[in-house]
């Protein structure tokens, strides 16, 4: 299977450790939330993840004009294909961490400060979980395309 006139394996060579490192945060993170769910809210916070994300879509794309000699474009199919992949085992995670860490929906039931009934927001969760399988992929696919784009852009000046 082609993608921007490359073949996936020529692509793997590029992504497979950054892959395997968000992969690997998002085994981590559920193993914490099972733990310990307020520990897992304390180091999985929102900024952790985009710092993460940047850095991992930025090495992609370095590496790629550094170490491979690629353009921007394969750089932005690297980023994209590493973010669908991991996106896609991140929202199967999810799915998990739904229905074995019960602390989550507690979690989200005082979040939402009475704005809703606990039977409807753990029916809202659920219907959002599953639409993550489509949409986790396709939007860590996009972030990672243009993060790896912007660094691919940046190592060619350096």
């Amino acid at each position: 299977m082609k993608f921007g006139g490359k073949e996936f394996s020529d692509y793997w060579k590029i992504i497979k450790i950054p892959t395997y490192v968000l992969i690997g945060w998002s085994i981590i993170g559920f193993i914490i939330s099972i733990i310990s769910f307020s520990l897992y809210l304390s180091i999985f916070s929102s900024s952790s993840g985009w710092f993460l994300l940047i850095g991992v879509f930025g090495f992609i794309g370095w590496m790629t004009i550094k170490d491979h000699k690629g353009t921007v474009k394969i750089a932005a199919w690297g980023g994209a294909l590493s973010g669908a992949i991991s996106g896609f085992i991140g929202a199967i995670i999810g799915i998990l961490m739904f229905y074995f860490v019960p602390a989550i929906l507690d979690y989200t039931i005082v979040q939402a400060q009475g704005a809703m009934d606990a039977a409807s927001l753990q029916g809202l969760m659920e219907t959002m979980i599953y639409v993550g399988l489509i949409t986790g992929p396709l939007i860590s696919g996009i972030i990672g395309a243009a993060i790896a784009a912007v660094a691919a852009l940046i190592a060619k000046k350096v």
